[in-house]
């Protein structure tokens, strides 16, 4: 995730969010979301479930940005 990397890149077409095993308290994914995101944008991402967008990552701060997309 990205609070182990100093510079994250995704492509803008991604879709990015927590799964089943993200969720789950044991891989740590609903602590490290709030320190990553505002809470209130964490715990939407965390109880709705549906992933985001590069571009979104990007607004929100989840990644640096955004390289060129390889996928048409």
């Amino acid at each position: 995730m990205h609070s182990l990397i100093d510079y994250s890149t995704t492509d803008p077409l991604a879709l990015i969010g927590l799964g089943r095993a993200l969720a789950t308290h044991c891989a740590g994914g609903t602590q490290r979301l709030p320190r990553l995101l505002s809470a209130e944008t964490a715990l939407e991402m965390i109880i709705r479930g549906q992933p985001i967008g590069g571009e979104r990552a990007l607004e929100l701060g989840l990644v640096d940005r955004l390289a060129a997309s390889t996928f048409h």
